[in-house]
């Protein structure tokens, strides 16, 4: 702006505070009524002081002092030309002087603290004017301006004990930088989220991504307000969050809807495999369990083969409780989410029946038989086989020469110092030709296995 002096004389301005010369004087006289207390000050508060400093005299030099300090005092308010000042406001130049036909440039600086509207005025005085001119000063401070990239974020259908991760990003469109703060909340379910970065400065024009993790562990409809502050700014920069937590449902399956294990021997183990499949967001801990199977474990022939002391042999099997013909590895564990677990289920028949059963997986936290597999298998006895103890088995083989039975091949063969083929047949239970050791193999592509040795065929 501009004051122009369009007389023929010089003109000398300042700027002032107050809009007469007589309210400048009110103010100076009550500046100086408030240094009249320090006059009237008693002596006895400098008492302290005199006996530190008694060479400087007594306490009437004191009281001499310090009147002569408030005289001085006086005396500078007096003096002070009142100049316009203002913590917001500044005028410069404050004072000069405009040659006739002449103008000076002034210049007015708005320096706001905070996002306020801020109101002043200064007066011109001007040499040769009765009044001053009044200068009215208005600013709007703005502080930075931020916003949210969206005000609102509906999360949907969430589990419990998920995991949510979404982001939205701060922007300043302001022209000074921006520090923000997130305002902690622990209201409903605020305690559930947890926002990165917390805290941090925005350059202007510039933007910061913030991440939201989210895991609630209550069901329920949901609806949270957010706020960042931002420092110089009157308002927050709010975010609302709204969604529904439920419980997941479990949804494990199988990779088939049947093992069939085809025809099996007593004793001899069939193994077959499965998939259990978790196509669910959450970890699932499982239990599998067989309907209808017993407890005692059951009794493989090659463990009988090996041992030629089993009464099994002559005897057969005697159980106390139905057996446990069914093992399943695993037979517990976690699946993570949209995971697999691969399953063996082995059957080693001990009694002779057709078999329909039933394999349950059990959830942890959601409850028994939640998802099961059928299991099939048919008996497949020695033909003619009158008795299932291991001496009527290996006899029976003895006799038929090489069998392929249930996919393995049998063949009995001459074997010296077979303890258990003399035990069995030659010398205890005279078996046909009890004067033949025999040796029972099993043979397989490349290989012969006696008793649980291998050889190389």
């Amino acid at each position: 702006m501009f004051i122009e002096n369009r007389s023929n004389i010089t003109a000398h301005f300042q700027w002032k505070t107050f809009p007469t010369e007589e309210d400048e004087n009110e103010e100076k006289r009550r500046q100086c009524y408030l240094l009249q207390p320090l006059k009237e000050v008693p002596p006895d508060n400098f008492i302290e002081e005199e006996d530190t400093e008694q060479e400087e005299g007594s306490s009437e030099d004191h009281t001499a002092l310090l009147s002569y300090m408030v005289q001085e005092e006086m005396e500078k308010v007096q003096e002070d030309p009142m100049l316009f000042s203002d913590d917001i406001f500044s005028i410069e130049p404050m004072e000069g002087e405009i040659k006739p036909n002449c103008s000076a440039e002034i210049k007015v600086t708005f320096k706001p603290l905070e996002a306020l509207g801020y109101l002043s005025v200064a007066y011109c005085s001007i040499s040769g004017r009765e009044s001053r001119l009044p200068l009215r000063l208005r600013g709007q401070g703005q502080g930075p301006l931020v916003e949210l990239s969206c005000r609102a974020l509906n999360l949907g259908n969430i589990f419990v004990n998920t995991t949510y991760v979404c982001e939205v990003t701060l922007m300043n469109h302001g022209a000074i930088d921006a520090p923000f703060t997130y305002i902690h909340t622990t209201a409903n379910v605020g305690y559930c989220f947890k926002f990165a970065p917390e805290e941090g400065i925005i350059a202007p024009g510039g933007i910061q991504t913030i991440q939201i993790s989210f895991n609630a562990t209550v069901a329920g409809r949901f609806e949270e307000e957010f706020q960042f502050s931002v420092a110089g700014s009157p308002t927050s920069a709010i975010l609302t969050i709204k969604g529904r937590v439920s419980e997941p449902e479990p949804t494990l399956h199988f990779n088939v809807n049947e093992l069939d294990f085809g025809d099996i021997s007593f004793g001899f183990p069939s193994t077959k495999t499965c998939r259990l499949t978790n196509p669910s967001p959450v970890p699932l801990s499982f239990k599998l369990c067989m309907s209808d199977d017993g407890t005692q474990p059951a009794v493989s022939s090659f463990d009988q083969i090996r041992n030629d002391s089993d009464p099994s042999w002559t005897e057969g099997i005697h159980f106390y409780v139905e057996p446990r013909e069914f093992t399943m590895n695993p037979r517990q564990g976690t699946i993570p989410p949209q995971g697999h677990q691969d399953i063996e289920v082995t059957l080693c028949s001990n009694t002779v029946m057709e078999f329909y059963r039933t394999m349950l997986v059990d959830l942890e936290g959601f409850g028994s038989g939640v998802a099961s597999l059928s299991i099939t298998a048919t008996y497949q006895h020695f033909p003619g086989l009158p008795q299932h103890t291991a001496l009527t088995r290996v006899c029976w083989l003895s006799s038929h020469g090489e069998v392929l039975f249930n996919g393995l091949m049998f063949c009995p063969a001459a074997c010296e110092n077979s303890s258990a083929w003399k035990a069995a047949c030659g010398e205890k239970h005279g078996c046909s030709q009890p004067s033949t050791v025999l040796g029972l193999f099993l043979k397989g592509p490349g290989m012969i296995s006696f008793l649980g040795l291998v050889f190389g065929a």
